[in-house]
């Protein structure tokens, strides 16, 4: 760590067209390797389309890596920060990127089944955004064994 005063970012976002199991493995790859080098670590669920992203790191490449890449990528739209703000530690430290495809899965975890079958609607969790900090930590628990 280098020192600066860690931040975390948690977003929503739909796919504008489907992604392919290569496709998101494809970009997994790409953000395991910048987040990395980039001291961000993080968990990224997706559904049916819709993703929720937990960032965190020093604010300003955190705010950087949303403002510049995330924000401007266009394969996804209806990108709504849900909550945003310091933290004292990381949440998902051990992770350059961890990530959970609940299409086809049977086992989610309990509490969540409205947010988590709407597919993290963005009307949701801006009214929520404890409910999406709560659902990626419920991941993290359940799915702690993803890289």
């Amino acid at each position: 760590m280098n020192g600066y005063p860690l931040y975390t970012l948690i977003y929503t976002s739909k796919a504008i067209k489907s992604f392919s199991i290569d496709e998101l493995d494809q970009l997994l790859e790409r953000a395991r390797l910048f987040n990395q080098s980039h001291e961000i670590t993080g968990m990224l669920v997706h559904l049916s389309g819709a993703f929720i992203q937990a960032l965190e790191g020093p604010e300003k490449l955190v705010s950087g890596l949303f403002s510049g890449r995330i924000s401007n990528d266009g394969r996804h739209d209806q990108i709504e920060v849900v909550a945003q703000g310091p933290i004292q530690e990381r949440k998902f430290g051990e992770w350059r990127m961890a990530f959970n495809n609940l299409d086809g899965l049977e086992n989610r975890p309990k509490g969540f089944s409205e947010y988590v079958e709407k597919g993290f609607t963005t009307e949701f969790s801006s009214k929520n955004s404890a409910v999406a900090a709560a659902v990626l930590n419920s991941f993290k628990r359940k799915f702690s064994s993803v890289d």
